[in-house]
């Protein structure tokens, strides 16, 4: 047997194996006695072995299937082309909290369930059970349970082959914390957090600088209150406000000088007033 690659995080490892089998190349996984795995993450790394016959051809797959062109660099953009429509965001917090709670209903379902699977590995106490849910012969679904209680989720959302979503779940199998990386740049963007399995807070970067720039709060798995901070500042400069997760209030800092210059009503309906000036003396 020869060694193809070593990886330090265990979904790419299934991702890798799962790729050379789909390819008629048998593939296993060592180094289950060599390392620590917490968290996804092994101190001396997954070793990816096949036949020395088929040596040459899986290197191939590999760099073909798996490491692909890189991500294009990020670019500084004007302050005009970060700004992100307003109704635009506005629907996404309402949908995002609403996937917030779906996620938590289906979390208690899952928690202590293995998924159907069509692959099966074990590490230590770390078990993970994958899945192929578009049929291509490649894992897409990766969970991993610890002691029988489900611990993290990772899953490729657009068959890339590629991870772009990452649950973690504290120790009764309740959501904790879930990454999504929404453009598919291989970086996270979207962040949820999370007390007791409840939705609490979600930070969000709109503009795919590296930084967050909208921050949202929660109540019952609802937005309450969403901050517009870019680069992470202190100084909001947009507010919105809801009730049972409807938009009902919107303050601006227009000058950027870290008070509020006016605010916007919205209704149910989507009719928004005119502007209302901000008494700043107050």
């Amino acid at each position: 047997m020869k060694t193809v690659k070593t990886f330090t995080n265990l979904a790419e490892a299934g991702f890798a194996a799962s790729l050379l089998e789909s390819a008629g190349i048998p593939a296993s996984l060592a180094g289950e006695q060599s390392f620590l795995y917490v968290a996804g993450i092994a101190n001396e790394g997954v070793r990816l072995q096949v036949e020395d016959v088929d040596h040459e051809q899986a290197m191939r797959i590999l760099q073909e299937g798996l490491d692909g062109p890189p991500p294009p660099p990020f670019t500084e953009k004007g302050a005009e082309e970060n700004r992100t429509p307003v109704g635009l965001f506005v629907a996404a917090v309402a949908a995002y909290g609403l996937l917030g709670f779906a996620i938590y209903q289906a979390r208690e379902e899952q928690r202590h369930t293995p998924p159907s699977t069509t692959g099966y590995y074990s590490f230590g106490d770390a078990h993970t059970y994958t899945h192929d849910y578009n049929g291509d012969g490649k894992a897409d679904h990766f969970s991993v349970y610890e002691h029988g209680v489900l611990a993290r989720v990772m899953v490729d959302r657009n068959y890339d082959g590629v991870v772009d979503k990452w649950e973690y779940c504290d120790q009764e199998g309740r959501p904790a914390r879930i990454e999504l990386d929404e453009n598919f740049d291989r970086r996270p963007d979207l962040w949820y957090f999370y007390e007791k399995g409840e939705l609490i807070r979600s930070e969000q970067d709109t503009d795919f600088n590296g930084k967050p720039d909208w921050f949202t709060t929660y109540q019952g798995g609802l937005p309450v209150r969403s901050d517009c901070r870019p680069d992470g500042s202190q100084v909001v400069q947009r507010r919105f406000i809801f009730e049972h997760g409807i938009l009902t209030e919107e303050w601006v800092d227009e000058d950027r000088d870290g008070k509020f210059d006016y605010k916007i009503l919205h209704d149910p309906f989507g009719n928004v007033s005119e502007r209302t000036p901000v008494d700043q003396t107050k």
